[in-house]
């Protein structure tokens, strides 16, 4: 990937055990200015082995982002979101994209 653009990765529940109507389906990323309090979803991802999205500059612009991921089941409830911010991310303690400059 070049400088205009990042790919986000997570790993997925293990779902392997859960009956169909629980298995999750999708996910939901959602992104928010850095410091920011309000969410918005951004892209709805398809449930897969390797779940990613590729986010482009243009897609949102300069300045600081956080991120989060939450997945979605056969019946339509939603898990907590998990950020880019968690005590569980990596590194620890969080992270935030920065773009800027052209």
């Amino acid at each position: 990937m070049s400088s205009a653009s990042v790919v986000l990765e997570w790993d997925p529940p293990d779902s392997q055990f859960l009956p169909a109507s629980i298995a999750v389906t999708s996910y939901l990323v959602y992104v928010r200015p850095h410091g920011s309090s309000t969410w918005r979803i951004f892209a709805q991802v398809p449930a897969r082995p390797h779940p990613q999205l590729v986010v482009k500059r243009s897609d949102l612009g300069n300045g600081n982002y956080d991120f989060g991921v939450s997945s979605v089941n056969a019946m339509g409830f939603e898990s907590t979101l998990h950020t880019s911010l968690d005590t569980s991310a990596d590194p620890v303690g969080g992270w935030y994209l920065i773009w800027s400059g052209r």
